[in-house]
């Protein structure tokens, strides 16, 4: 299932993001370099597949589970103002969250990897800055981080983004 493209403008609160716990620091127990992407790489989602799409600068790129690339190409999009906030993907579209300065609304840009296009850029009216986009179980969740009436960050909320 892919969003339609039409504009996202219906948006139902799932959640409040939790912090992580009491603990002081988190250990990596298992580290993969990503090879042959040298630097600039700002975000990578995975496929249900296994397969991987990293964000390297403007270019897109689709590999297997072992970083084999499958195919490449640049954005085409108009996204001057907007700050990337990371990449999510289902079976076909890749989705670049970015959330606008001075904050009050934020895009997601939606792009089909498999036949290399750019598709639609979609709004979500909402004065809170996304942070990430998943496709996860058939429904698709944007994460924003919240305000308070100072300006100063006072949590997270996850929403499930319903197409219109």
């Amino acid at each position: 299932m892919a969003i339609p493209a039409k504009m996202p403008t219906n948006m139902a609160r799932v959640g409040e993001a939790a912090p992580l716990s009491t603990a002081e620091r988190m250990k990596v127990i298992k580290e993969d370099r990503v090879p042959n992407f040298g630097a600039k790489v700002w975000a990578i989602a995975s496929q249900s597949n296994g397969n991987f799409l990293i964000f390297k600068g403007s270019t897109l790129c689709h590999t297997d589970n072992g970083f084999t690339k499958l195919r490449t190409f640049n954005r085409t999009d108009n996204t001057e103002g907007y700050s990337g906030q990371g990449l999510g993907m289902d079976d076909k579209y890749a989705y670049v969250p970015l959330s606008s300065n001075p904050r009050g609304h934020n895009i997601i840009v939606v792009y089909d990897f498999i036949r290399k296009k750019y598709i639609t850029t979609l709004r979500i009216d909402d004065d809170d800055e996304i942070e990430s986009f998943v496709f996860h179980k058939g429904k698709y969740y944007a994460n924003f981080i919240t305000y308070d009436a100072a300006g100063k960050i006072a949590g997270a909320k996850l929403c499930e983004i319903i197409p219109e």
